[in-house]
């Protein structure tokens, strides 16, 4: 009886595991395929990414402070970017430019927005 119950807690315990990481890999995919633009600079992660929300073409930028932090879904500095124009094809024309003294420069045909990203450099 005892070897039973032993082998059973151990059964639960690893379907428990895989069930953690299929979870975790899902989500992970799932966030994947939502990025529109990604930039890596001195170890820090920038990525724009598709709201959650199918309602609205508005994108997310994210930055991580580490790959792993990226990985985890754990950001440093989080903007909402609301599209004047609306459509699939007004999400990739965005992209991460230049990137100096904590300054982000995203660029958009001529659409320029800058943000100070501050203590990110962990």
């Amino acid at each position: 009886m005892n070897t039973f119950i032993r082998r059973t807690t151990l059964k639960i315990f690893f379907l428990l595991i895989i069930m953690f990481i299929c979870v975790f890999s899902i989500n992970s995919v799932e966030r994947y395929n939502n990025i529109v633009s990604f930039n890596i600079h001195n170890k820090i992660v920038y990525t724009l990414e598709k709201m959650k929300n199918d309602s609205d073409d508005d994108i997310k930028f994210n930055v991580y402070s580490s790959r792993l932090n990226w990985v985890l879904g754990q950001t440093c500095f989080s903007e909402n970017i609301k599209l004047q124009q609306k459509g699939e094809m007004e999400l990739y024309n965005w992209g991460v430019g230049i990137i100096e003294n904590e300054t982000i420069t995203l660029k958009n045909n001529g659409r320029e927005l800058i943000f100070s990203v501050i203590g990110c450099n962990t």
